[in-house]
């Protein structure tokens, strides 16, 4: 399947998320939301370890920055799509501009995004 379908998948299960467990509220006085990122690209996987039976498993790639980056500038309750994942969503699905964030004059620096 291509990368655009990933990420149209991923966003869909994020917005899914947020619609269903943002502001949840697990005991009376305590509310938990959510705010999401999303980036796109290729990855590098490692297992690394063996010592005493003892595994971990890393992800690193540009995609995992993107991802930082988005979530960091999505406020509670808020889906930020990176500049590569929203041009890969725009090839798999239609898209409309968001009224919070009208299309930039100019491209965006490397790694930020916008809400779908």
């Amino acid at each position: 399947e291509p990368l655009s379908t990933h990420v149209l998948r991923a966003s869909l299960c994020c917005l899914q998320l947020l619609e269903r467990e943002n502001n949840f509220s697990p005991v009376p006085g305590v509310t938990l939301t959510l705010h999401m990122g999303i980036g796109a690209g290729d990855l590098s996987a490692f297992c690394v370890g063996g010592h005493a039976g003892k595994w971990e498993y890393f992800i690193a790639g540009e995609p995992i920055e993107q991802m930082a980056v988005a979530t960091d500038l999505a406020t509670s309750g808020q889906l930020v799509i990176s500049d590569r994942a929203l041009a890969l969503l725009a090839a798999a699905a239609p898209l409309t501009p968001s009224p919070l964030h009208p299309p930039d004059p100019a491209p965006a620096a490397a790694g930020e995004g916008r809400d779908p």
